[in-house]
């Protein structure tokens, strides 16, 4: 059984509840895989291979080795592929057609989903830390500046999510961005696949862990 964690529901983050209590290190006690941010939004997160990094506002990134620090919203799966394609040449919208045909073959639940390969463009987003009094999310994401990556190896890494459980994610495709070397990345906007591989795991339960514990 594949098992999915979310620190927090997605309203939390919604409502300019920007801080929360969960540490790092308890999330990568609930998988090695996944997405969120920080107190205070500051940065992306992504985790990969049990190990989280930071996405920045000038797309740079960076391993956390203070598992101290705290997230208001994270998404966390043990990660454990249950079927793959190749893909090549395909744009962003085609990379989410091909998912889309290979998840007609799954029950109808939460995602898990890593593409892994070389691009010939990635396009990304991460916000500056935002401070009380916060501004809504919408503000937030509006000033997040964007970032292209060229000719770069690399890693998405996220979730879908059905519409009819949009209250525990993002409805539809939520994917971050992280490079083969771990120093660049950011919430995912657009890209250009050169070739790679699609791997996608179906999610059997959900837990969700409230503010406060």
């Amino acid at each position: 059984m594949s098992n999915y964690t979310q620190f927090y529901s997605l309203h939390t983050i919604k409502n300019r509840q920007f801080r929360g209590t969960v540490e790092l290190a308890e999330l990568v006690l609930h998988g090695d895989f996944g997405i969120g941010t920080f107190n205070d939004i500051d940065g992306e997160l992504v985790a990969v291979g049990g190990k989280i990094y930071r996405t920045q506002a000038d797309g740079s990134a960076e391993l956390v080795s203070d598992l101290s620090e705290k997230t208001p919203y994270a998404i966390m799966t043990e990660f454990e592929p249950e079927i793959e394609k190749t893909v090549s040449r395909a744009a962003l919208s085609d990379i989410e057609s091909t998912i889309d045909a290979m998840r007609s073959t799954l029950s109808e639940s939460i995602l898990s989903i890593e593409v892994s390969g070389r691009f010939r463009w990635v396009r990304t987003r991460a916000p500056h830390p935002s401070y009380p009094p916060y501004k809504d999310l919408a503000e937030i994401i509006a000033d997040q500046p964007s970032t292209t990556f060229n000719d770069i190896e690399g890693n998405f890494v996220g979730f879908y999510t059905p519409e009819f459980l949009s209250a525990l994610g993002v409805p539809g495709y939520h994917l971050h961005f992280i490079d083969a070397d771990r120093r660049c990345g950011g919430h995912l906007q657009d890209a250009y696949i050169e070739d790679g591989v699609i791997r996608i795991q179906c999610v059997d339960e959900v837990k969700v862990v409230k503010p406060g514990g």
